[in-house]
């Protein structure tokens, strides 16, 4: 047995340190025999029938995503910042990163799809924000960003891993070999996270060159660093998100209708060279170049 604390966050990088496979099973080990957390697998849309995820109050529903497009039309005269990891510590640059980052990810998913399920665990919280059914909030971690592309694409069979601490779900345990077969497959790198015996989260190395390279150029080329034009109506708590100065140029939008706050999603599904316009019945959305 491993001589190691496991309610103690800790890395296991057993690809290229043998005794860390040892260290991954004595951890898996101790979270479901000692911790009696079980890790259990589910559909996005099961969850979201169960309310754990896909609402305003759970932080991972239609809000959060207008909320991305919002701050990211709000801040549009900020600077690139994308290669200065002190700048995204400042909330007005994570914003507008991370809008950019769930804008590839959908494209992502919708082109080559998204590499491994989601993971989440039960996350103690004020109690005045505490879930009506649990006590808990469902956490998303890996996947923070993912979790919002699957919402806006509407992705319900999508799979993810939850950690269930109290037996808040009623699902049958996973196995050890049934966890690790939904990572072992991919072509990238993995290594385990013990989350201070909580659960066990699996992570993918991963070298996303051509998502910062997405930044850049969904934010100078395709809205030519300023925000979109609007003809037509808009509500007015969000009027200031756009010019009506007239110069087609950017990102452009006409209305049939009044746009509202809920409308604002709609701009994620803009991705460079693969969908540079949107038509519906209330509203049309051109990239000029």
């Amino acid at each position: 047995m491993s001589s190691i604390d496991f309610t103690r966050n800790c890395h296991f990088m057993f690809q290229r340190e043998p005794d860390d496979w040892q260290n991954l099973l004595d951890c898996w080990d101790f979270i479901l025999n000692t911790n009696k957390v079980y890790p259990k697998l589910l559909t996005y849309g099961e969850l979201t029938d169960l309310n754990f995820i896909g609402s305003k109050e759970s932080g991972y529903g239609d809000y959060q995503l207008n909320k991305y497009v919002y701050n990211f039309f709000d801040n549009m005269d900020l600077e690139l910042t994308v290669d200065n990891k002190i700048h995204l510590e400042i909330q007005t640059h994570n914003w507008v990163f991370h809008k950019i980052k769930v804008q590839w990810l959908i494209n992502q998913y919708r082109t080559v799809g998204l590499y491994s399920p989601i993971q989440a665990r039960f996350k103690k919280i004020p109690t005045e924000k505490l879930h009506k059914q649990s006590g808990n909030r469902l956490f998303v971690h890996p996947g923070m960003s993912r979790v919002h592309a699957l919402r806006h694409v509407r992705a319900f069979d999508s799979s993810v891993i939850v950690w269930d601490p109290h037996e808040y779900i009623d699902k049958v345990h996973m196995t050890f070999d049934e966890w690790y077969s939904m990572f072992s497959d991919l072509d990238q790198g993995v290594f385990g996270t013990n989350v201070q015996g909580e659960c066990l989260e699996m992570h993918v190395n991963e070298d996303r060159k051509d998502m910062y390279d997405t930044v850049k150029e969904i934010k100078l080329n395709m809205y030519k660093h300023k925000k979109p034009l609007i003809i037509g109506k808009c509500d007015e708590s969000i009027e200031h998100l756009f010019r009506r100065d007239n110069v087609k140029e950017g990102v452009i939008i006409e209305t049939q209708d009044t746009l509202q706050y809920d409308d604002l999603r709609i701009f994620l599904d803009l991705y460079p060279g693969e969908k540079e316009e949107i038509e519906t019945e209330r509203m049309a959305i051109r990239c000029y170049r």
